[in-house]
């Protein structure tokens, strides 16, 4: 019975060796590795940029000198534009993205007239600064975005007055309100750049009344109207709140 249990137990450890050596035998599994994921871009957050490109403008007012002489005056000046805009947008539902946007743009559209009265005088237009707050709604797929623009406008209007015989002149200036509608194209080449194009269409109304150099008044300019349009290329930097993921283990 002793030699019977003893035969058993070196059988039972025999087959335990060849057992282990078999199974060290055996290729190591590798870690399972899945494909990467890649997670749309978002257009969730806040940017800061700027804007460069062209603008022009069709403008017009009556000017009333300090006689009562009526003149109507037309323009169509045209200028570089560039500035900064600053904004923050949330994409929703899922491919609309909301947002809100503050710019200001500087452009030299200016142009002189020469009036019909005699001796000639010159009367002209000199607008300088834009600044706008405008709502945006996009649609975007994947890293593009199409969307339209509208809001509140103001820009600065100079208008001049000038005797070239006596060196008399006059202006008036101020800053005057009224609205901006606008489209453009995004793009988003990696996660926190994102670069477009955008046209702008601003118009905007002005009534005011100064005095000539010599002291001479009234000088009065009435039924002041300008559209200026605008193409520009955008760059923006996004401060993103949402990331794509990269891969999974």
């Amino acid at each position: 019975m002793r030699y019977l249990s003893l035969a058993a137990l070196t059988a039972g450890l025999a087959a335990m060796a060849v057992t282990s050596a078999g199974a060290a035998d055996l290729p190591v599994k590798a870690p399972r590795y899945s494909a990467p994921i890649v997670a749309p871009l978002s257009w969730t957050g806040c940017y800061i940029g700027g804007h460069a490109g062209g603008a022009w403008s069709r403008d017009s007012f009556t000017f009333i000198n300090n006689t009562g002489v009526v003149e109507d005056f037309s323009f169509d000046p045209s200028s570089f534009i560039g500035g900064a805009q600053v904004g923050c947008q949330y994409q929703f539902a899922p491919n609309w993205v909301l947002g809100i946007e503050a710019r200001w743009s500087g452009v030299d559209l200016s142009q002189g007239k020469t009036s019909v009265i005699i001796p000639p005088r010159v009367r002209g237009i000199d607008m300088t600064d834009i600044a706008t707050v405008a709502g945006r709604l996009g649609y975007t797929w994947g890293a593009w975005m199409l969307y339209g623009t509208a809001g509140w406008a103001d820009v600065k209007v100079n208008t001049t007055s000038i005797n070239p015989l006596t060196g008399v002149t006059g202006d008036t200036h101020g800053w005057n309100g009224g609205a901006i509608v606008g489209a453009g194209l995004e793009f988003q080449p990696w996660q926190n750049l994102v670069l477009g194009v955008e046209f702008d269409y601003v118009h905007v109304t002005f009534d005011r009344s100064g005095a000539f150099s010599n002291g001479d008044v009234p000088l009065l300019v009435r039924n002041g109207s300008a559209d200026i349009y605008a193409v520009m290329g955008r760059a923006s930097y996004l401060f993103n709140w949402g990331g794509p993921l990269t891969a999974r283990y």
